[in-house]
């Protein structure tokens, strides 16, 4: 299976270069940041014609229940939103968390201990993790925006994918962070946002053959 994967779109649709590396694959992973259900990105994700699965960020308010009860977002059944959950896909086992640490007043953020009660779900087994906030990992700038030293992502992210090792991570939000894969452990970690600092779009879609 060959997957497209994208984060951090925030209402864009993709750019012809990027819309054909999607159009080739044959599912799309989102981590994040699709914005809201009256932009372009929303009604692009249900034009689609494959599995797409995504996890929401710290901007898509609309995707955001606290109680964890609602699943009425207007999404089409090729869609599968994994609010820390899982899904398979041609024997393909995914698993999708949407937390980040705390930053100003978003959706989908904690506290360092609110964030290691969420990963702690994330289960042994899977192929593809998708998360919206990036690890914290030594010596990566994956999380590290463009032009400053300081990290961004999260060590409870970083502690949980070291005792579940997934084989692959995918993440966004620090748009500019490193894009370069990086392992943490024996998990391969990449960084897809589309956007740069200043929202245009600066990056392509990611590729993964599993």
């Amino acid at each position: 299976m060959l997957l497209s994967l994208l984060s951090d779109l925030h209402g864009y649709v993709p750019s012809p270069t990027a819309q054909a590396i999607v159009d080739k694959a044959d599912a799309v992973c989102i981590c994040g940041d699709i914005q809201s259900r009256a932009m372009h990105t929303f009604a692009w994700i249900n034009s689609l014609k494959k599995p797409v699965v995504l996890v929401p960020g710290n901007h898509d308010w609309f995707l955001y229940d606290p109680a964890g009860a609602s699943t009425n977002w207007g999404f089409k059944p090729h869609v599968r939103v994994l609010i820390d959950s899982g899904c398979e896909l041609d024997g393909v086992r995914f698993w999708g968390t949407p937390w980040s640490p705390i930053f100003f007043d978003w959706a989908f953020m904690l506290p360092p201990e609110g964030l290691r009660e969420k990963y702690a779900k994330i289960p042994e087994g899977i192929d593809v993790l998708l998360t919206h906030s990036p690890p914290r990992i030594p010596r990566s700038r994956i999380d590290m925006v463009e032009g400053r030293r300081d990290h961004c992502g999260s060590a409870e992210l970083a502690e949980a994918v070291l005792r579940a090792r997934p084989r692959h991570l995918f993440c966004g939000h620090i748009h500019t962070g490193s894009h370069a894969p990086v392992r943490l452990g024996s998990t391969l970690c990449r960084n897809v946002s589309y956007l740069d600092e200043q929202y245009a779009p600066a990056f392509l879609p990611a590729t993964l053959e599993v």
